[in-house]
């Protein structure tokens, strides 16, 4: 009973990411490109092309870092731990390592406009092998154990609801953005720095645009929350962990009617 049950909660966790991806790659892809090219998000050049180009890692990718979350932190809590904050570490810990060679594939098709996801990761492994593939590994974990922590702790404060889920990954991701942009940034290079020298060049970035007399803290918070996109990209996190949380309760409810 506990196999088949464990069994229904991955499946519905695939349910989810499956429509997360679907209803929101063009979106990813317009962040992505916001953040590498530093054009505004709503920019008419971040949303053109076919809007499922690289969907296919998308939707791996997705389905461990947001769908695979509500079923692996089930898992954890009754496995592991008792505790949200070392739950939704373990969840970033899995999700971060798993879905590092997807997110080189993914990245790098929004990029070249590449059509196939095979012919991209055998580019990518014949030009860098193992390494090529696992690039952008440090920031994504830094972001996804970050955003886990905080999700999962505050996500049960409340209902577990649409809303909650909404607002809990908004913060999440607010808090985690720097690492974020920093894995944005290894994705968008050639020859990309290590995590810590983005974020002290992110930091001199906004003491350099802070140095007018006028300027305070809310001034260096704007731009740095601009640089980071951190509104669209917390809105984006937010409403599909929102989405996905539902998808995934409402499949869990009818779980013994679907296997």
């Amino acid at each position: 009973m506990e196999r088949s049950s464990t069994r229904a909660r991955f499946a519905c966790g695939l349910a989810s990411g499956l429509g997360q991806s679907a209803l929101f790659n063009q979106y990813d892809r317009a962040m992505y490109r916001s953040i590498v090219e530093k054009k505004p998000f709503l920019h008419p050049s971040n949303w053109r092309g076919n809007p499922f180009t690289g969907v296919s890692p998308s939707f791996i990718q997705r389905s461990v870092s947001a769908g695979l979350y509500f079923p692996l932190e089930d898992f954890f809590r009754r496995s592991v731990s008792h505790n949200y904050a070392v739950d939704g570490f373990l969840v970033g810990v899995v999700g971060g390592v798993f879905t590092t060679p997807f997110n080189s594939v993914k990245y790098s098709m929004w990029s070249s406009s590449s059509p196939s996801m095979s012919g991209t990761a055998r580019d990518l492994y014949e030009r860098g092998g193992v390494a090529r593939l696992m690039r952008g590994a440090a920031p994504t974990l830094y972001r996804d154990m970050t955003f886990g922590v905080v999700y999962s702790v505050l996500r049960h404060k409340g209902d577990n609801g649409f809303v909650n889920n909404v607002l809990a990954a908004f913060v999440a991701t607010a808090l985690s953005s720097p690492f974020n942009y920093a894995r944005m940034k290894v994705y968008g290079s050639d020859s990309p720095l290590p995590t810590s020298t983005i974020l002290s060049d992110l930091w001199r970035d906004v003491e350099a645009n802070s140095h007018h007399p006028s300027s305070n803290m809310f001034d260096k918070a704007k731009f740095t929350f601009r640089t980071l996109n951190v509104g669209w990209g917390a809105l984006r996190v937010g409403l599909g962990m929102g989405v996905g949380s539902q998808i995934y309760n409402m499949c869990c409810n009818n779980a013994n009617s679907l296997l």
